[in-house]
Order: structure tokens, then sequence, then C-alpha cells
């Protein structure tokens, strides 16, 4: 594959991993903590790996790609609890 398809795929692989994760946990508790710790564990994730394993850089991608992981996890649990309006 090409640099340009790995990153895609890259991203498509985060999104999906924090999308799962925030289907799965989200209705285990409170939904607006479930989801907030999960933003909160995508970002430490990207900067334990910088800061400890030794990374060159910050993966913004990455950081950015499960936040969109989160959000769309958010949008889809909000749209399917909303009530309809008369």
């Amino acid at each position: 594959p090409t640099a340009g398809r790995m990153v895609v795929l890259d991203a498509a692989l985060h999104i999906g991993l924090f999308l799962a994760l925030a289907a799965v946990l989200a209705p285990l508790g409170k939904r607006a903590w479930v989801l907030a710790s999960l933003a909160v564990l995508g970002l430490t994730l990207e900067v334990v790996q910088w800061q400890v394993v030794g990374f060159a850089h910050l993966e913004w991608n990455d950081i950015l790609s499960n936040e969109t992981g989160v959000a769309i996890a958010a949008l889809i649990h909000t749209c399917r609890h909303r009530t309809p309006h008369p």
C-alpha cells in the first residue's frame, strides 16, 4: 500500500476502535462520563507513546482520529435517544 493509503487505514482503525469502545462502554455507565473518559484516554495514549515509548513526535492525526471516533459515538447515541418533536 502507498503511504497515503496507510494514513487513511490508520485513521480508520483509530476511529473504529474508539467508536467500538464507546458503543460497548457507554451503556455501562453515565454516557457523558464514559465518552469524556474515552476522549481523555485517546489523548493520553498518544502522549504516553510520545513521552515514554520514545516516538519522535506526537501523533496529532491519531489524536484527531481517536476523538473523532468518540464524537461519532456521541452523535449516534444522541440521535438514537432523541425524543421526537410533536
